[in-house]
């Protein structure tokens, strides 16, 4: 029994000893590996930057990986391109136990919480020309690099962003150029980059299902006469290429939704396509709430030669009246359509427009339609028609989005005056006036004339006279009555009637008939 204790003694003894000189030749293995690293392969990476790179330890992990922490990459001016807490290279063992160290035989890298600074401006990046030119015959990396919960730092223009948890590769088979497979998330939008990049000409694509525009505020800074308070961009899709000229080129479509933006468009619920480059923006298929009122439409945004021209249409097919003009009673279906073009921060909105029927100051005009002009929140009507009382009427003038409001000239056409009056008055009649107000309240003066009339079986070639209409209530002045016999007026019309049937030597029982009918054109019109 004791013979048996003492051998698993012995036995124990030699597997310590065996066990703690092996951890003495690891350790010495693994110092011998960071220090052939650190004279061999980082020397040669700082050689071939024109930045600067500075290494903190460098191990060797029990899976064979050899372990370097705190590295820190900057390029000539001192701004720091990366930061990296821990870095692991695979290696052959063959290559370990041989000192074969070199980037040619690196077969895996992988990168822990890294941090990356990534800046464009004007088509050139912050890491172009980090790298010397490569001397002929040098062995360069072939092998991939993978990312664990790494950081993009993103600056471009406007754009500003972070890209947090990301993942992915970048495979370096063609060296220099690399194959990149990345994924990460800006706020709770995810985006996978994909493509390839270097010497040749390179193309990447961002793609990202959904993306907040309160994400992207700073993109919209410059957009006209309102800003933009809501909406997302789904199925984006951006392609960066890089032609052989080194020239950088974006492209970028996808749709939109939920589009909120304020201010003189006030637009609600907008939803639509786009494509975009540096020349400008098309958008199609484009749907909103314009003024609470839906809207259809498209258009471009040119950035060309840095005009920032708008051209936008909308068609608003079933408006209700109310919504844009109060104190007005109109038929539906209003049909609008809208222009907007010009300067982006400046830009002209006009358009046309249809409707059955409008009410006003107590009159109804049918089949009415027009054109307007928009701006400094007023609405210049142009070429307004309609009919009236088997006549025409147009119109012309401003209406205040303010206060709704409106200056307009008015004038109409052989209209019936038969069916504008309750006396027994024929003739077709044409008048000019102003309105002045807001809805029911608003005042319309203005001169009228009835050509080649009647009025109680008796002919007259003109009736004229001024004219004021409060609402419903009517007021008139300045009448004359042009006949066969002269130009007669109310406070004189009896006296030079017979004045005249003397002068023309009439008989009088003849002068008592046509001062019978003076006196009851005057009672019957004028009263």
């Amino acid at each position: 029994m004791r013979e048996i204790l003492l051998y698993h003694k012995k036995s124990l003894t030699v597997t310590v000893l065996l066990v703690a000189a092996m951890i003495l030749f690891w350790q010495f293995f693994a110092m011998w590996i960071g220090k052939t690293i650190q004279n061999t392969l980082v020397q040669r990476v700082e050689q071939q930057l024109t930045g600067r790179l500075v290494v903190g330890d460098i191990d060797l992990t029990l899976s064979g990986r050899v372990r370097v922490r705190n590295i820190f990459l900057y390029d000539q001016q001192g701004n720091l391109l990366a930061k990296i807490p821990v870095m692991k290279m695979l290696y052959r063992w063959t290559d370990l136990t041989g000192g074969s160290l070199g980037l040619a035989q690196v077969e895996n890298v992988t990168v822990q919480g890294s941090e990356i600074w990534l800046t464009e401006e004007n088509g050139q990046f912050n890491w172009d020309g980090l790298l010397h030119s490569q001397p002929s015959g040098e062995q360069n990396f072939h092998s991939k690099i993978e990312f664990e919960s790494g950081k993009f730092h993103l600056q471009s223009g406007q754009i500003d962003k972070t890209v947090e948890d990301v993942k992915g590769s970048l495979a370096f088979v063609n060296s220099p150029d690399m194959e990149v497979n990345l994924q990460g998330k800006v706020t709770q939008s995810v985006i996978n980059v994909q493509g390839h990049w270097g010497k040749t000409p390179g193309e990447l694509t961002l793609k990202t299902s959904a993306v907040e525009l309160n994400d992207l505020s700073e993109l919209f800074s410059s957009l006209p006469l309102s800003y933009v308070d809501g909406g997302r961009l789904e199925n984006l899709t951006v392609v960066a290429a890089q032609d052989e000229q080194k020239a950088l080129h974006i492209k970028a479509q996808g749709d939109f939704a939920g589009l909120n933006i304020a201010g003189k468009l006030n637009i609600r619920d907008g939803q639509g396509k786009f494509t975009g480059d540096a020349g400008g923006i098309q958008f199609s298929e484009v749907a909103m709430l314009l003024y609470g009122q839906q809207a259809v439409g498209q258009g471009t945004i040119d950035f060309k030669d840095n005009k920032k021209a708008l051209n936008m249409s909308f068609t608003l097919p079933d408006a209700d009246p109310a919504a844009l003009v109060t104190g007005l009673t109109a038929q539906r279906p209003l049909a609008v359509q809208i222009q907007i073009s010009g300067q982006l921060m400046e830009p002209e909105i006009k358009g046309a427009f249809s409707l059955p029927q409008i009410s006003f100051t107590g009159m109804a005009v049918d089949a009415v339609s027009g054109s307007f002009h928009f701006r400094d929140n007023q609405i210049a009507l142009q070429d307004v028609k309609g009919t009236f009382q088997q006549g025409q009427l147009t119109a012309a003038g401003a209406v205040y989005v303010d206060n709704q409001s409106y200056e307009l000239d008015v004038s109409g056409s052989n209209l019936e005056s038969s069916r504008l009056t309750d006396k027994d008055v024929q003739g077709p009649l044409s008048f000019t006036g102003h309105v002045s107000g807001r809805g029911e309240e608003a005042i319309t003066k203005g001169n009228f004339a009835i050509h080649n009339g009647k009025a109680y079986g008796i002919t007259f070639q003109q009736l004229t006279g001024f004219f004021v209409k409060r609402g419903t209530a009517m007021e008139l002045s300045d009448l004359a009555v042009r006949t066969a016999f002269g130009t007669f007026y109310p406070e004189q019309l009896s006296q030079e009637v017979l004045d005249r049937l003397k002068k023309n030597e009439m008989p009088a029982a003849e002068e008592e008939l046509k001062r019978a009918v003076a006196e009851k054109l005057i009672k019957q019109i004028f009263r």
